[in-house]
């Protein structure tokens, strides 16, 4: 039976990655930081267990959120005789492209020579289709082997859930639920942007880094007519080359759109040209180095998301409705 609203509660705590006094900021180095998060993580996520175990409220049941990249996580809730359901925010294809990759099916690293890869389920791949670790085999190792060991558990959860919509991804879901218990669900965005059903659910929980000034990005865009501004976010990793950046910005220039444009500081002063910026400035174009992408997006000033196409900022803007032009 499900419990009412008024019946439910949520209980929040947080489980430790080692480094509680800086996070990430703390090393430079991936490697380490995952080694001390997996065992940070799984004795403080113990501890946690261990205080509910001991109350009238017991854990039923872990959602393992595996893009903490945490699969001890289901050996702990196992321990205790506790049911895991994997979490995985990327598409399907991508995960069932790591998947095969993780178990040696798929021989790395792939190469000109070696293409069309074919994986059961999918259309022939060639090089470009592929998952940017693969198809650049050795460009960021550590981030690499990150993502292939959200893989190493995978048997032993009990539910294994994929952020994607059924139906946008109906072939590649049936042939994945083949190999592993596969739930699909979507939107996963906060109800505030979607239909209001929960309440003060109106962000997410985590945020990897902190708005320079979100007031100011709001008041920017109550400013300016419906659907007349452009952001662009290509994502924190992206390191596009000074020339495409420089196309990128002249483009903005010539369409005559107001812009927000997400850049690290750097970036903007070594990739884009100075007379670009400073004639941008002249209240046509906000530069920021983070933006509240969802707030951004459901602003009805916004009338073009231009992003990277990453899986995250694919599904807010598909449930958003704003349209958008990919940079592939």
């Amino acid at each position: 039976m499900l419990q009412s609203k008024d019946q439910l509660r949520r209980h929040r705590s947080h489980i430790s990655d080692g480094f509680d006094e800086g996070g990430f900021g703390q090393t430079a180095d991936v490697s380490d930081y995952l080694t001390r998060m997996e065992k940070a993580g799984s004795e403080t996520l113990e501890a946690f267990i261990q205080s509910y175990q001991r109350s009238n409220s017991p854990i039923d049941c872990i959602v393992c959120l595996y893009d903490a990249f945490l699969p001890l996580a289901i050996e702990v809730a196992q321990k205790y005789g506790i049911k895991g359901a994997v979490f995985f925010t990327q598409a399907c294809v991508v995960n069932y492209v790591y998947y095969y990759a993780h178990h040696g099916l798929l021989e790395l690293p792939v190469t000109a020579a070696s293409t069309p890869v074919e994986l059961p389920g999918l259309p022939p791949l060639e090089l470009p289709d592929l998952p940017s670790f693969i198809y650049k085999h050795g460009s960021y190792p550590a981030y690499f082997e990150m993502v292939l060991s959200q893989f190493s558990n995978l048997e032993k959860a009990d539910f294994v859930v994929v952020n994607t919509l059924c139906k946008l991804e109906e072939k590649i879901v049936d042939s994945m639920a083949k190999v592993c218990p596969l739930l699909t669900i979507w939107p996963t965005l906060p109800s505030s942007h979607l239909d209001g059903r929960i309440e003060n659910d109106n962000k997410y929980d985590i945020n990897l880094f902190q708005p320079e000034d979100c007031t100011r990005i709001m008041h920017w865009l109550e400013k300016k007519p419906a659907r007349s501004v452009v952001y662009i976010a290509f994502g924190s990793m992206d390191n596009l080359p000074k020339p495409q950046m420089e196309e990128i910005a002249w483009g903005l220039r010539s369409s005559n759109f107001n812009f927000i444009w997400v850049v690290r500081a750097q970036d903007r002063q070594e990739k884009i040209p100075a007379d670009f910026v400073r004639a941008s400035l002249v209240d046509k174009a906000l530069f920021v180095h983070w933006s509240p992408q969802l707030e951004v997006l459901s602003s009805e000033a916004v009338g073009c998301f231009f992003p990277h196409g990453g899986w995250n900022s694919t599904t807010e803007v598909l449930s958003l409705g704003v349209p958008i032009v990919f940079m592939c």
